[in-house]
């Protein structure tokens, strides 16, 4: 299945940030551009707590829960994160 073409915003449709180039996350408020940059973000997001699944020493299991947490509370810094490695990947 191939997938729908990629929008041309010139701001964002939830909060009207201007935006320039073609962004894959609104440097406002972080929602995704498009059903890639939400896919890759969900994938990044079930990668990080599949580890959860696996580990073993206790240390690491609650670094991985607050990691949780924190994701669950803060969404927006994880799509300025990722935001951020695409950025630098690009450079």
């Amino acid at each position: 299945m191939l997938d729908p073409p990629p929008v041309d915003y010139t701001h964002c449709p939830q909060c009207q940030t201007s935006l320039r180039g073609s962004p894959q996350f609104c440097p406002g408020c972080g929602l995704a551009l498009s059903q890639k940059a939400a896919h890759g973000l969900d994938q990044a997001e079930d990668d990080i707590f599949a580890d959860a699944a696996a580990a073993t020493d206790e240390d690491e299991v609650a670094m991985l829960g607050d990691l949780r947490e924190l994701v669950e509370e803060h969404p927006d810094a994880v799509h300025e994160a990722l935001q951020h490695a695409e950025e630098a990947r690009d450079e």
